[in-house]
């Protein structure tokens, strides 16, 4: 007897929608993906009890004559392209081929459908995969489809299925992730009755992300673009201030091409470049959107189509890394600005950009529809912007003394070689704000630990220990790079030598670090029998010199046996940002008027000044009138 049998049309096509129809979400973004693909710049989205019950899908795009409508069912029809060698070019949502017939085979399908410049439309209704009634019908332009019941005869998919509030929430993350990449397009999501989501589809990523994530977040983005010097790779979009985190990478969304991706490359790119401004476990904003030809990259390695295949994917590691880390460079100076408080006067701002005094155009991304032999050109947007800040009235500042008790004599030049005794040149233009910094008055600390200034109308206040140990920090990011040997801090020679024991594999790991651990400030010598002694150690930072030194090495050995961790040159060096903590001023420690300046005085010559190396702020910023509005002085 035979073992080996042909499979029904049924069953088999109900097998294939295992790969493409995981649930209610997944139904909605292929039927959106043809949407899209159709020209829609409208498409609405109903749904009841979760998308289990029913699922409508309504869009304005060419639609389907009747001929084309019976064939969209049939397994590996397609318009997207004609040959094997279409796929090289492919511009679309991608293609498979089976997913109107997929859906149909595991639900209730209603397709009514009218092609643009015709009389009227057609409707067709499926069962099981089969059409079981045609007719014709009046209807605009475009095309509509209801899914009902779905895995209705499929017992062992429904029970798979969660709560309807659930389902309900996949379906809206799906739409929002197209909604954020086709910001020409307006997508209404409808739940229940109710309408969870609305973008105005005017070509703006900036309405997007306010109909998205709403005016708190949106008024904290920042538009960014980049082109690549080989003028491959064009990157636009937006990028959060220092400060706007989640504790999962739900607000970071990728577009290749027009098309959400999840792409690992990415995800890791955008955090490196944040590497030393953020608190572990936290990630920032980023929406960004890469133009590339499509010949480079492969869209049809996903059963969901949600992951690519780069021709290189180093070469966009480092475009995303590049253009992230300028954009953050760029706005992270600006951020003692006043804002507007409405919606923020019952907590203080962390240091956060200002917007220009004149708004720039917003972001425009023209998305024309394009054959698959089309070549492929960049296209054009023009810079965001956001809604420009306002400052408080000037009024008069109240005093505040310094403290009359004797500060401890702790000077910043026995923690920190080289430090400039000398007052530098003030900052040049670009650091307007952090010129504020400097010329603020130094009114007392508070709690031993945070610094006050006072300017204009404002108040910072500055953590002594985060803003030394990011000046620390930097110094060691500066000697690593430059590849000297000069200490970062003063090395402090031991009275006699420390001898170390160490295993082989131990030693060999100190031996390939060696540059790096001398840059920290240690010595070491090698005796005529090999054995290795530490003759020197940070100034003024370690009290169990050769335990804090095997704490380092084993920091080097996890990164070691880290996947990927030999190209993270700036992570590396962000885990010895602990042993900073031990050189840094501490919270408690009294520090003089003088030092005081001293300290800011070269914090203010960072790259980064804002965050500590583990992320925490440095600096915050509170106004007058935010205290004047908490006291009800104001309305």
């Amino acid at each position: 007897m035979s073992r080996i049998q042909k499979l029904d049309q049924l069953t088999a096509s109900r097998i294939a929608a295992g790969e493409v129809v995981e649930r209610p979400a997944s139904v909605i973004r292929e039927l959106c993906d043809n949407a899209l693909d159709a020209g829609a710049t409208v498409i609405r989205v109903t749904l009841e009890q979760g998308g289990i019950r029913s699922i409508r899908v309504q869009d304005d795009g060419r639609g389907m004559d009747k001929a084309d409508a019976r064939l969209a069912f049939e397994p590996h029809a397609t318009s997207k392209l004609v040959q094997i060698e279409d796929l090289d070019s492919l511009i679309t949502m991608g293609f498979r081929g089976e997913a109107l017939p997929s859906i149909a085979a595991v639900a209730h399908v209603t397709l009514q459908t009218r092609e643009q410049g015709t009389a009227g439309g057609v409707e067709l209704r499926l069962v099981d995969g089969d059409i079981i009634a045609e007719r014709e019908l009046g209807m605009p332009e475009g095309t509509s489809v209801l899914v009902e019941d779905l895995f209705h005869d499929m017992p062992a998919r429904f029970k798979f299925l969660r709560s309807d509030r659930s389902e309900t929430q996949k379906a809206l993350d799906a739409v929002t992730r197209l909604a954020l990449a086709r910001p020409d397009v307006s997508f209404r999501f409808d739940a229940d009755g109710k309408t969870q989501l609305h973008t105005p589809g005017d070509n703006r990523l900036e309405s997007v992300a306010y109909a998205v994530y709403g005016d708190a977040v949106a008024r904290r983005l920042q538009y960014i673009h980049y082109d690549d010097p080989d003028g491959i790779i064009r990157l636009d979009g937006l990028l959060g201030e220092p400060g706007l985190t989640r504790r999962s990478r739900s607000w970071q969304t990728f577009v290749i091409n027009r098309r959400p991706v999840q792409v690992p490359a990415l995800m890791r790119a955008v955090e490196d470049a944040w590497q030393g401004r953020l608190m572990r476990g936290e990630f920032p904003f980023a929406l960004l959107h890469l133009a590339l030809p499509p010949q480079l990259i492969d869209v049809n390695v996903h059963p969901q189509k949600l992951e690519l295949r780069f021709w290189n994917d180093s070469q966009i590691y480092r475009t995303v890394r590049t253009a992230v880390t300028e954009a953050l460079e760029a706005m992270s100076y600006a951020g003692l600005e006043h804002s507007d408080t409405a919606a923020e006067s019952a907590q203080t701002d962390t240091v956060r950009e200002a917007s220009p005094p004149t708004a720039a155009p917003a972001p425009t991304v023209p998305i024309p529809v394009r054959s698959p032999g089309a070549a492929w050109q960049p296209t054009p947007v023009r810079e965001a912007s956001r809604p420009p800040l306002h400052a408080p009235e000037s009024q008069p500042a109240s005093a505040f003394t310094v403290p009359e008790e004797a500060p401890l004599q702790l000077e910043l030049r026995d923690m920190a070689a080289d430090t400039p005794t000398a007052a530098p040149a003030a900052p040049p233009p670009r650091d307007r704000l952090l010129t504020r910094l400097l010329e603020a008055r130094f009114r007392g600390v508070l709690f031993d630990t945070y610094l006050i200034l006072e300017e204009g109308e404002d108040v910072f206040l500055v953590d002594q220990h985060a803003a030394h140990e990011k000046i620390l920090y930097e110094r060691l990011l500066a000697a690593a790079d430059e590849e000297n040997q000069d200490s970062v801090w003063k090395r402090q020679p031991c009275l006699t030598p420390l001898p170390l024991s160490l295993t082989a594999a131990r030693r060999a790991l100190l031996d390939s670090n060696l540059d790096l651990l001398e840059a920290l400030g240690y010595s070491f010598a090698e005796s005529d029998s090999g054995a290795l002694s530490l003759t020197a150690v940070p100034a003024a930072s370690i009290a169990e010199p050769v335990g804090s030194l095997l704490e380092l090495l084993d920091d080097l050995e996890e990164e070691r046996l880290a996947p990927d961790s030999g190209i993270r040159h700036e992570e590396r060096l962000l885990r010895f940002a602990t042993h900073a903590c031990k050189a840094a001023v501490k919270a408690h420690d009294r520090l003089h008027e003088q030092e005081v300046a001293a300290l800011l005085e070269q914090l203010v010559t960072l790259r980064e000044p804002f965050q500590c190396p583990h992320g925490r702020p440095v600096l915050i910023r509170d106004s007058r009138l935010d205290l004047e509005r908490r006291f009800r002085r104001i309305v």
